[in-house]
């Protein structure tokens, strides 16, 4: 997912909506490789040179200390807020975890529309902010992290930007044009991540959908669906040139979201739903889960989960699976119930598993903790908590019950937890708290009102310089 915060103007339309979208899409909040984008972060731990080597260069924090983090945020002045009509100002902040001072604060560049969200991503003391509204032109910049001064930017006035990846010197961008009679629906274009110059496009007359990108050093791993089939294609693409090396073929009842896409650096995973009509006996399998070999495509294993794939997100994580979805048990309340994994990316062997009452669960790539989220949506309760895990068994650590944790920006620096508490007071207002929190145990260490600009439409995202880490949101119900 990708990460959309809220503003105060129509906070509850907003939310209604953001919950929504959230809901279909993966959250990948800054990472460098590696696909879906989020509302949450990362934490400090440094890859063993083996990994290193296969992964991309992620957020190669070179010029700040490892207890600074960036917040994008953007103040909406709104003439219209229905249509989105009005003006933005973007801002960068650098601020210390440790005790919550600001380092510097930026506006890189000037807006002439309004904005209320982005995608950004923390590569090599770069920082890229993809900023899109319908029907306003994309735009796309890049920002020194030293003292947040614009490095360039581009601006993309025909074409909706769907999957933000960076790796290895390269931006990957899946455009799909304004006009919707275009054929190809959607490209790939690859841009240099030092200018933002174009490379190479990829695009098939054929192709009617680019769901997925997953991108590494040696390859690059897309699924695509073909016009007028129950066809669904996994390719992998040369970085260099945007050549196909290999095509995997799958048939799906053309249901895109029903077909997932993972990698790793020892594996590609296939995750797709094999029984379309699923009992509730507790006897059918309903989900198949593949290990790709990613220099061929040959399957390397198969195991079949009991599990809804239409409700299913899941992250691999260095060695490891996570999947979340939607158990069927006749004996549950409502036929069926939440349940989370965790197997073995090599092999396939189911490591252990929970059923559980979260909303949304965030996992950070060092592995140190898994925190999940309750209270949000449709649930008997308005409390709201936040819960971190222990990625060995699945048990709760500690759960933080005093706050209101935003679902969209969670950050983690050495040993802190940083949230975005919002506050909504009224039906147009909306207060933001930015809030420091202890690993060991939760406890609150430090908390202060976030403030940007005067204007009283204000969102927030939190952005980690973190090197290596990769952090996504796998579910909500």
């Amino acid at each position: 997912m990708y990460q959309y915060t809220v503003s105060s103007r129509k906070v509850t339309l907003a939310l209604r909506y953001t919950y929504s979208l959230i809901a279909l899409l993966f959250m990948y909040l800054l990472a460098g490789c590696g696909s879906q984008e989020g509302a949450s972060t990362k934490a400090t731990s440094t890859p063993s040179p083996q990994k290193q080597e296969a992964r991309c260069s992620i957020n190669n924090n070179n010029n700040q200390s490892a207890h600074t983090l960036y917040a994008v945020s953007w103040d909406a002045i709104a003439k219209d807020a229905d249509n989105n009509q009005g003006t933005s100002t973007l801002h960068v902040t650098a601020f210390d975890t440790q005790t919550g001072k600001q380092l510097w604060q930026k506006v890189p560049t000037q807006i002439t529309t309004m904005y209320q969200s982005s995608r950004q991503k923390v590569v090599d003391g770069v920082l890229y902010i993809l900023a899109s509204t319908y029907q306003k032109p994309t735009l796309l910049l890049a920002v020194d992290t030293k003292d947040g001064h614009l490095l360039w930017q581009r601006e993309y006035k025909q074409s909706d930007i769907q999957i933000f990846e960076i790796c290895a010197g390269q931006i990957y961008l899946a455009m799909a044009p304004t006009d919707t009679n275009a054929k190809p629906t959607v490209s790939l274009h690859a841009l240099s991540a030092k200018d933002g110059e174009e490379r190479w496009v990829y695009a098939s007359e054929e192709m009617r959908f680019l769901s997925s990108l997953i991108a590494t050093k040696e390859t690059l791993f897309a699924t695509e669906l073909r016009i007028n089939t129950d066809q669904i294609n996994v390719i992998a693409l040369h970085p260099e040139d945007g050549k196909v090396s290999w095509r995997k073929e799958y048939y799906n009842k053309g249901e895109g979201e029903k077909f997932k896409l993972l990698a790793t650096e020892t594996s590609v995973i296939i995750i797709r739903q094999i029984d379309p009509n699923p009992t509730y006996t507790g006897i059918s399998h309903i989900t198949s889960v593949q290990g790709l070999e990613p220099s061929s495509g040959k399957v390397t294993w198969e195991t079949h989960m009991p599990v809804d794939v239409g409700a299913m997100n899941a992250v691999a994580l260095g060695v490891q699976l996570y999947l979340s979805g939607l158990n069927f048990n006749p004996k549950a309340p409502k036929g069926q119930e939440a349940i989370l994994m965790r197997l073995d990316v090599n092999t396939g062997k189911l490591l252990w598993h929970r059923f559980h009452n979260y909303n949304q669960l965030t996992l950070i790539s060092s592995q140190e903790m898994i925190y999940a989220y309750k209270g949000y949506g449709n649930v008997p309760t308005p409390q709201k908590e936040l819960c971190a895990l222990d990625p060995a068994s699945g048990k709760e650590h500690w759960c933080q019950k005093t706050l209101q944790p935003s679902l969209f920006s969670l950050n983690t620096s050495q040993n802190t937890v940083i949230a975005v508490e919002a506050i909504q007071p009224g039906p147009m207002e909306l207060h933001q708290n930015l809030v420091a929190l202890s690993k060991q145990d939760g406890h609150v260490l430090w908390q202060q009102r976030w403030k940007t600009g005067s204007s009283k439409d204000t969102t927030v995202t939190l952005v980690t310089t973190a090197e290596g880490q990769d952090t996504q949101t796998i579910a909500v119900f």
